[in-house]
């Protein structure tokens, strides 16, 4: 893959066996083990959020949902789970972007990748192809001109 920028990576991992535990947890150790999960795959985490997405007919939180944000020193990403998805856990999604493509930081999101597996123990995982980020405009870049009149149909309200 040639691209002066970056990467983004996707992966979905389904039928997670832990994501019932998650949603009983608090919404502190389910940040701690998430944000634990980023720096223990080397990565250098500087900043971190979680958001807990809750049904409105779950008073008590159960089977609710998180994203994970964080920033990391390579660039950043996001850990989505919907424990409502599957008949024998939830989804996990992780978005993945960073830079500096050198060999080192590709084994980092290697690492991340399996300590999600590791963590989360899906049945199965789905890795999206990859996206190469250009910093320098590419020949295909449309003007933004061309893009709302490729688009505009779809931006109506």
């Amino acid at each position: 893959m040639t691209t002066n920028g970056g990467v983004s990576v996707a992966f979905d991992l389904y039928e997670c066996q832990k994501q019932k535990f998650l949603t009983s947890a608090s919404k502190e150790f389910v940040e701690a083990e998430l944000t634990r999960l980023v720096r223990d795959s080397g990565f250098s985490l500087i900043d971190s959020g979680l958001r807990l997405y809750s049904k409105p007919d779950h008073v008590d939180h159960e089977g609710h949902g998180y994203t994970l944000y964080f920033i990391i020193g390579e660039s950043g990403g996001f850990i989505h789970t919907y424990p409502e998805r599957g008949t024998n856990g939830g989804t996990v999604q992780l978005d993945l972007t960073y830079c500096n493509l050198d060999r080192c930081i590709d084994d980092k999101a290697n690492r991340f990748l399996g300590l999600l597996v590791d963590f989360f123990k899906p049945e199965t995982v789905k890795e999206l192809p990859r996206v190469p980020r250009a910093l320098d405009r590419p020949p295909d870049a449309l003007s933004v001109a061309e893009w709302l009149h490729m688009n505009s149909a779809r931006m109506v309200a």
